[in-house]
């Protein structure tokens, strides 16, 4: 069974769409200048032992530091 066509010009199949990917019109500008970060860069895991340690700290230290404040404002 064919489709009855809208216009002349319209295709019979269906036209491919990249759902998944958001067109940004900086991204081709960052990749040129090589200012892309990869998405693994942001994982600890892949840091060295030493780096994981310190960055593993400062996520602690900033979490205490919220809890901190909010016992603070709660009982004063």
């Amino acid at each position: 069974m064919k489709t009855n066509k809208f216009h002349e010009t319209q295709t019979e199949d269906d036209q491919h769409v990249d759902d998944e990917k958001l067109f940004s019109p900086l991204e081709d500008l960052q990749r040129i200048e090589g200012l892309v970060p990869k998405r693994n860069s942001f994982q600890l895991s892949t840091l060295p032992k030493g780096i994981q340690i310190i960055g593993y700290m400062m996520f602690g230290c900033m979490f205490m530091l919220v809890l901190v404040v909010i016992f603070i404002n709660i009982f004063s």
